[in-house]
């Protein structure tokens, strides 16, 4: 039963790790998307 436990909470962590990486991935993703429509918003004025 012990066993069991740890390989969720193993598995929950590994889980957690992924997907807080592709959450850091998605924000500089936008943040750079965001960076290029407003340097091309500002150029086209």
């Amino acid at each position: 039963m012990k066993k069991e436990g740890k390989k969720i909470m193993n598995n929950f962590f590994l889980i957690y790790s992924i997907l807080f990486s592709n959450i850091k991935l998605l924000v500089e993703v936008v943040v750079e998307a965001a960076r290029h429509t407003g340097f091309v918003l500002s150029s086209g004025k």
